[in-house]
C-alpha cells in the first residue's frame, strides 16, 4: 500500500477506502481543507508527526477557502484525532 511507503502504519485506510460519514455543513469547508493536505504530513523515523503548516494557507487559498481562526483548529484537532489513529495502529 501506498500509505504504508509513506512510513505510516500498515492498516491505514485512504479517503476512498473510509466508510461515509456525517459531516455538518458548517464544517465542510474545513473538512475539504484538511483532505486537501493529505499529501503534506511531516514523516519522521516514527510515522508521521503531523502536517505541514506552511502549506495550509496557500492550499487554502487556492481552493477558494477563508483561513479563519475557527477553521485552522478545525484542521489541527483532525490532525490530533488522525494522529492518535496512526499511533494506535
Amino acid at each position: 500500500m501506498q500509505l504504508e511507503a509513506m512510513g505510516l502504519p500498515a492498516g491505514i485506510k485512504s479517503f476512498e477506502e473510509q466508510q461515509p460519514c456525517l459531516v455538518w455543513a458548517k464544517n465542510w469547508k474545513t473538512v475539504e481543507l484538511f483532505i486537501a493536505l493529505s499529501t503534506q504530513w511531516r514523516v519522521g523515523m516514527n510515522g508521521a508527526t503531523g502536517l505541514d503548516y506552511s502549506a495550509i494557507a496557500p492550499t487554502a487559498a487556492a481552493m477558494g477557502i477563508r483561513l479563519t481562526p475557527s477553521r485552522f483548529e478545525g484542521v489541527r484537532a483532525m490532525e490530533r484525532v488522525a494522529l492518535e489513529a496512526m499511533r494506535a495502529q
